[in-house]
């Protein structure tokens, strides 16, 4: 009789495990989609922001011949000033991610923690975002072919020019 109750008590704890398991797999991937989606919402976020306070030179020139109001919109208070883009490139994301660790080190890694390490290691950084330097930090140098590097300080002083008053400049 003994072993009749404890063999079906055995193959009900299982069938729970096993609930609990696909219950686990199904909430926490939930979860992970969820935040995925937020993590991808905030990376746009980012990504169009640093867009708009440092254009591309071709969207420079276009709202110089518009005439915008953008014109000299940074000042000597302002906190960007003297920052210009460099180009695009990977960035540092805006936001931080931070995963609950508690006792990672004693638990077994299963599929849902490698999932959730996967999800920060693809959104702590941004790619194809405005690289931007700022010269208030000190002097920069640019090294390459005359054509090239010329190109790039007219870029460079275009943007200056576009966003700070020649006041403010010189």
């Amino acid at each position: 009789m003994t072993l009749i109750t404890s063999s079906v008590q055995y193959v009900k704890d299982r069938a729970n495990e096993k609930r609990k398991r696909e219950k686990r797999v199904r909430v926490y991937s939930a979860y992970l989609e969820y935040k995925r989606q937020e993590l991808q919402a905030l990376l746009e976020k980012q990504r169009l922001a640093m867009e708009f306070h440092f254009p591309t030179f071709e969207r420079m020139k276009y709202l110089t011949s518009q005439i915008s109001d953008r014109i000299w919109e940074r000042t000597l208070e302002s906190e960007d000033f003297l920052q210009f883009r460099l180009g695009t490139g990977t960035v540092p994301s805006s936001y931080s991610i931070t995963l609950n660790t508690n006792d990672m080190a004693n638990r077994e890694m299963d599929d849902l923690i490698e999932q959730s390490q996967k999800l920060e290691k693809v959104y702590k950084e941004s790619s194809d975002t405005p690289v931007v330097a700022n010269l208030a930090n000190g002097p920069i140098g640019l090294i390459g072919k005359e054509r090239v590097v010329k190109r790039e300080i007219h870029q460079i002083m275009g943007q200056l020019a576009f966003f700070h008053s020649y006041h403010d400049l010189r």
